[in-house]
């Protein structure tokens, strides 16, 4: 039986979560199993935005910008953020965030 555990860290320790398990008998596991046998070289990706933990990198990195004034932005930039994010459309939120984001230090 195989084990996928995600770690949350938590400002000053961290738990363990198992989000689920898989047998190492189905077809999925057996693959995945096989390409590591041949000498498939896995990766790992972390989501950045609360998942792992407790902020939104991308938001974090906006206040820098916002505070540092690295981009051009509107009157107030949080206020025009979450007008998107929280509107009929939140995608639309994200992707304007990381459209401003683009080519930046």
């Amino acid at each position: 039986m195989i084990t996928i555990t995600t770690i949350r860290i938590i400002s000053k320790g961290f738990h363990a979560k198992s989000i689920g398990t898989t047998s190492t008998g189905s077809n999925h596991s057996t693959s995945r199993l096989k390409a590591l046998a041949e000498g498939a070289n896995p990766i790992a990706a972390f989501d950045a935005d609360n998942t792992l933990w407790n902020i939104d990198v991308g938001e974090t990195y906006f206040q820098y910008l916002i505070d540092n004034e690295l981009v051009e932005l509107p009157q107030d930039p949080w206020e025009y953020y979450h007008s998107l994010r929280n509107g009929p459309n939140p995608p639309e939120g994200y992707l304007w965030l990381a459209q401003i984001m683009k080519g930046t230090p």
